[in-house]
């Protein structure tokens, strides 16, 4: 029982270290000054798809974006 205990820590604390690099790697891709630019949300949120940081999805008319790295971390 501890050994499974401990195994889900470790998974957890890799997840979560993987989940803080992902931060700082969209940080840095947030200092670009091409994307402030731009003057709405919308806008802001289809700059960040075309620098691949999300993913825009359409479901019922409605729009939604993926941070597919936090996606891919998550999915594992």
């Amino acid at each position: 029982m501890l050994r499974a205990i401990e195994n889900t820590s470790n998974i957890t604390f890799d997840k979560i270290n993987e989940i803080v690099s992902a931060k700082e790697s969209i940080l840095n891709h947030l200092t670009n000054p091409r994307l402030y630019a731009e003057k709405t949300a919308r806008n802001y949120l289809n700059t960040l798809c075309e620098m691949q940081v999300l993913e825009k999805k359409v479901i019922e008319g409605k729009h939604y974006y993926l941070n597919l790295e936090l996606y891919r971390i998550l999915s594992e």
